[in-house]
């Protein structure tokens, strides 16, 4: 079992073949994958990251959008893989704070995403993937993050990306 599944929405469309038919396009691409995730792997929790537009988690059908601040990117080079470190960082510290938590709550996730979304953020605004930024530099990208998503209700998206 796959507990957590993180990838790019060109990996998604991809592994979907969204771009391949037509008629699959009557669903926005999120309905598509979302639906196309849960019948493969109904259990897994899909991270889908859209940049400097955030990322969703899909999971039973459900889709829930975390958006990120914006950032005129410096290097792009190594962002999925900052943010799925931050990711994995705030799950873990969640978890480990709740220890009373057994299983995968929507606050985990939540917390995971907003921390992925920190550390991809950091790691945009810096030349070069090998120099990762340090934590209280990330600390403070996530109060801008959690702000962000605090300030406006985030919703799905709806539109075709």
């Amino acid at each position: 079992n796959i507990d957590f599944l993180i990838l790019s929405e060109v990996e998604a469309k991809g592994i979907t073949k969204y771009h391949d038919s037509a008629a699959i396009r009557k669903k926005t691409f999120f309905e598509y994958a979302a639906t196309y995730f849960h019948d493969k792997s109904p259990n897994t929790h899909v991270i889908i990251t859209l940049g400097s537009d955030g990322c969703v988690h899909l999971k039973n059908r459900a889709i829930d959008k975390v958006a990120t601040v914006k950032k005129e990117p410096i290097d792009p080079t190594g962002a999925g893989d900052a943010f799925a470190a931050g990711f994995v960082y705030g799950f873990l510290d969640y978890m480990s704070q709740n220890k009373d938590n057994c299983g995968i709550t929507s606050h985990a996730l939540k917390t995971s995403m907003l921390w992925g979304c920190a550390s991809g953020c950091c790691c945009v605004g810096i030349d070069g993937a090998s120099r990762p930024p340090e934590k209280k530099i990330i600390e403070q990208v996530l109060t801008g993050v959690q702000a962000v998503n605090e300030a406006e209700s985030v919703k799905p998206p709806s539109g075709e990306r």
